[in-house]
Formats: C-alpha cells, sequence, structure tokens
C-alpha cells in the first residue's frame, strides 16, 4: 500500500502520485554478511518510481548527486536485486557512509526534504 500525504514544511503535501522520486532513509545496518564489512541503508519510497542506476540528490549532502546502482530487497536472509520499485516499498541501499537516519533522497529540480 502506497504511504499517505506526507506533510512538508512550506504548508503542502507531498503526495505518492508525484512523479518524482522521494525517499526517506529510516535505518542504517551494518554488517549484514559477517564475512564482509557491508552497511545497508533502508529506504522507504515516498513517490515515483525507482529505478536500478538512477542519479538522485540528497538534501542533507546539500543536492550531491549519488548514483543508486545496488539495490536490494531484503527477506529473511535473502537478498533479491532491484530493477524497480514504487511509492511504499522498501529497498537496502549500499551504504559507503554517505547515508544518515533522516536523509531524503529526490530526483527533480525542486529540493524535497522530509521533516
Amino acid at each position: 500500500q502506497p504511504p499517505g500525504p506526507t506533510d512538508m514544511p512550506e504548508g503542502t503535501t507531498l503526495e505518492a502520485s508525484h512523479p518524482e522520486f522521494s525517499a526517506l532513509i529510516f535505518k542504517l545496518q551494518a554488517n549484514l554478511n559477517p564475512k564482509h564489512r557491508d552497511c545497508m541503508a533502508f529506504a522507504r519510497i515516498c513517490s515515483g518510481k525507482f529505478e536500478k542506476g538512477m542519479k538522485v540528490k540528497s538534501s542533507r549532502l546539500k543536492n550531491r548527486a549519488l548514483t543508486l546502482s545496488q539495490a536490494q530487497m531484503l527477506f529473511a536472509s535473502d537478498r533479491d536485486t532491484v530493477d524497480q520499485a514504487f511509492p511504499g516499498d522498501v529497498i537496502g541501499l549500499n551504504n559507503p557512509g554517505l547515508f544518515a537516519i533522516g536523509d531524503t533522497l529526490f530526483t527533480g529540480g525542486e529540493t524535497i526534504k522530509f521533516p
């Protein structure tokens, strides 16, 4: 089920049907695989459509451009590569140390930052 409308600081709302991609980083997890020092950021897609390899911006990193090339969906101990995801989906993003809890990822010319 897609997320409900999100109240934005400017007094507007962001609907799941908004055409531009937006997602909120809500969890960071390290050492998912004991043989590797991996770190994953979990993001819930709030609007738009995720596509593998897409370029997004981070509001906390002053609109720095990032490429989301290795997204995954996790089911217990299984991982599946994600090529597309939609509002309401949770995806895992490879985190080289750039993401923090509360980060907003977005596309388009208008900066989106969740409260």
